[in-house]
């Protein structure tokens, strides 16, 4: 799940307790959370890298494929981050 949080033994006591409880639902709720987490980290990420790109002169397309997302995507993410920079 959550790799940057993976070696902390907070994390791991918590994991283990949801994975051992018997309260099913609650674990799948948390289990559900933190792959949210990951999934807006990992988008948080993908953006950052595409602006980065866009600033040193990548195409749209380039970014795209590298990133393998489609390029709407990224014009979106590039024309967001643009207007908030």
């Amino acid at each position: 799940m959550l790799e940057a949080l993976s070696g902390d033994s907070r994390f791991d006591l918590i994991k283990n307790q949801y994975i051992n409880s018997e309260n099913k639902e609650a674990c799948d709720r948390m289990c559900l959370l933190l792959d949210m987490c990951e999934e807006e980290g990992v988008r948080k990420s993908e953006k950052k890298i595409a602006f980065n790109m866009k600033k040193k002169g990548y195409s749209d397309a380039v970014i795209a494929e590298i990133l393998e997302v489609d390029i709407n995507v990224i014009q979106q993410w590039v024309s967001g981050s643009m207007a908030n920079a």
